[in-house]
C-alpha cells in the first residue's frame, strides 16, 4: 500500500501560481506582442488581481486595462502599446479565490535586436508568497478553538454524559465540576475563535492593500469582506460561531446538544471550502476528505482537553469510584 501510494502520488501546487505566459519568461521576440496573457493554476479575484508591463527605465508600456477573463478566471491579460526594441518586465500580483492568498511575481522578455547581456541582466523570473505572523496566529487560533469546541461537544455527548448516567449519584459533584470546567474551556475557545477570525480578515485585507495589517474601517477590509470568496466564507464562519455560542450556553452553563454539534461541525467545513482541496477540477471528494480530517483531528485533540478536565473533576471522589469512572471514560 505504501509503495502504491508513493507511486501514484501527484505533485500539488499551492496558492495562485503562474503556470503559463505569452510571451514566455525570457523570450526573445522578433515582433512585439499585442497583449501579455498569464494563466494561473487557481481562479483569481478580478478586483484584486493586476498585471503591468515596464520598460528598462521603469515606465509603464501597457494599456492600463489589465483584467481577469470573465469566462476563464485563471487567465489575466493586459494590452500593450507599440513597443520598440528593448527589454520589458511583466509584473503581476493576484489574489486566489480558492485560499485567499496573495502571490506576486515578475519575468522579462525582449523585443527585436537587443544586446546579448541585456535580457540576462533584467529581473529574474520568480514568484513571491509572503505569509505574515498575523495569518499564522489567526490560523492557529482557529484550529485550536475548533478542536476545543468540536472535541468538547463530542466528548460531553458521547463519553461524559453516558458515563455520568451509568454511575448516577456517585458522580453528581464531579458532574457539576465538569460542567464548570467545560464552560470555561468553551468560553476561551469562542474568544480565541472570534479573535482569530477578526485577525485573519484584517491580515488578509492587509495583504490585498500591501500592508501588514489593515484597519477595520479601511476600504481594503470592506472590499475583502464583501467582494471576495474569502469574505463569504468568513461570514459563514462567523455565523457558525454565533450559532455554536447560542447552542451550547443555557443560563450561563455548559449544556451542549446536537444542535451545537451540527454548528461546530459546519465551522471546519468553511475552512475546507477555502483550502487547496477546493481548487481541484472535481472538488467534492478532496473537500470532503479535508473536512473529515479536520473533524477527526478536532475530535481527538479537543476530546483529550475535556478528558483531562474530566479527570480533574473526579479528584474528590473516593479512590474506588474514581478508578471505575476513569476506566469507563477511557
Amino acid at each position: 500500500i505504501l509503495t502504491a501510494t508513493l507511486t501514484i502520488a501527484a505533485p500539488a501546487s499551492a496558492h495562485g501560481e503562474l503556470v503559463q505566459s505569452a510571451p514566455a519568461a525570457n523570450a526573445s521576440l522578433d515582433v512585439a506582442p499585442a497583449r501579455v496573457e498569464l494563466t494561473f493554476n487557481e481562479p483569481l479575484e478580478p478586483s484584486f488581481s493586476t498585471v503591468i508591463v515596464l520598460d528598462s527605465t521603469g515606465a509603464r508600456v501597457d494599456g492600463g486595462d489589465g483584467r481577469v477573463d470573465a469566462s476563464d478566471r485563471t487567465r489575466l491579460s493586459v494590452s500593450l502599446r507599440t513597443l520598440p526594441a528593448g527589454v520589458y518586465t511583466v509584473s503581476w500580483r493576484v489574489l486566489s479565490t480558492a485560499d485567499g492568498h496573495v502571490t506576486a511575481g515578475t519575468f522579462p522578455f525582449a523585443v527585436g535586436s537587443v544586446e546579448a547581456g541585456a535580457l540576462s541582466e533584467a529581473a529574474t523570473p520568480g514568484t513571491a508568497l509572503r505569509i505574515s505572523i498575523g495569518e499564522v496566529a489567526a490560523r492557529w487560533s482557529g484550529y485550536l478553538a475548533a478542536a476545543a469546541l468540536i472535541g468538547g461537544v463530542l466528548f460531553t455527548l458521547a463519553v461524559w454524559r453516558p458515563v455520568a448516567r451509568a454511575f448516577k449519584g456517585e458522580t453528581a459533584a464531579a458532574d457539576l465540576e465538569q460542567n464548570r470546567l467545560g464552560h470555561r474551556l468553551a468560553v476561551l475557545a469562542l474568544i480565541a475563535a472570534l479573535a482569530g477570525n477578526v485577525l485573519g480578515l484584517l491580515t488578509k485585507a492587509g495583504q490585498v492593500a500591501g500592508v501588514e495589517l489593515a484597519l477595520p474601517w479601511e476600504a481594503a477590509t470592506s472590499s475583502t469582506l464583501l467582494d471576495t470568496r474569502y469574505g463569504v466564507l468568513w461570514l459563514l464562519r462567523l455565523c457558525a460561531l454565533l450559532l455554536v455560542m447560542a447552542a451550547i450556553f443555557d443560563q450561563h452553563e455548559w449544556r451542549p446538544g446536537w444542535l451545537a454539534l451540527s454548528a461546530a461541525l459546519f465551522w471546519p467545513l468553511t475552512i475546507s471550502l477555502g483550502s487547496h482541496a477546493a481548487t481541484e477540477p472535481q472538488p467534492f471528494l478532496p473537500v470532503l476528505a479535508d473536512w473529515l480530517h479536520l473533524i477527526g483531528a478536532s475530535a481527538w485533540i479537543g476530546g483529550l482537553m475535556y478528558f483531562v478536565a474530566g479527570l480533574w473533576s473526579l479528584r474528590q471522589l473516593p479512590l474506588p469510584w474514581r478508578t471505575q469512572v476513569t476506566a469507563a471514560l477511557i
